[in-house]
């Protein structure tokens, strides 16, 4: 999907604890962290070595449009907010600037996971708030808030998140089939 909707010179990374199979670039991920936490990996001070800019994009994800004006996007992290819990930032796609942001990785403690529920909680209360920049609104958009009751994703959206359930591969509504390869 990305390779499709990407124009922009680019090397793919995959985040993972298991490289067997892939067939691409990957990034192992820290040992001690569980489920979404893994995800913080990005922000730690060996992911610079990824690239100056990153896009971060969940497993979960159906990308819809071009990529190329998120990628474009300035700020040190640039994203949305979470639909079902608007006060909190959303992690399933965002654009990091390397290295920007090195306290969401040095300020985690062993006990963040018993006081936040999850990545985007920890993010939303680390990240100060002009670090923070934000893609016009419907360029990401959630499978639950906008796409299911309409049967599309909005005419402007680039990447649809699929937050809980379902899954992509668990939908049969025809755009997903298509764009989800």
């Amino acid at each position: 999907m990305v390779r499709r909707n990407l124009s922009l010179p680019h090397k793919f990374i995959c985040l993972t604890d298991d490289p067997q199979g892939l067939n691409c670039t990957h990034f192992s991920l820290p040992t001690g962290l569980v489920g979404w936490w893994n995800k913080l990996v990005v922000f730690t001070p060996a992911a610079v070595d990824l690239g100056k800019r990153l896009l971060v994009l969940d497993l979960d994800v159906v990308i819809t449009g071009s990529l190329d004006h998120l990628v474009d996007s300035l700020g040190p992290l640039v994203l949305t907010y979470d639909w079902l819990r608007p006060q909190y930032l959303n992690s399933a796609c965002y654009l990091l600037e390397s290295g920007s942001l090195p306290e969401v990785w040095t300020k985690y403690t062993s006990d963040v996971p018993n006081r936040f529920h999850g990545d985007q909680e920890w993010m939303t209360s680390i990240v100060p708030p002009d670090k923070l920049s934000f893609w016009p609104a419907g360029w990401i958009a959630s499978y639950k808030a906008h796409c299911r009751k309409q049967g599309r994703p909005p005419n402007d959206a680039k990447v649809v998140c699929f937050h809980g359930k379902p899954k992509p591969s668990e939908c049969s509504e025809s755009w997903i089939k298509e764009k989800w390869q």
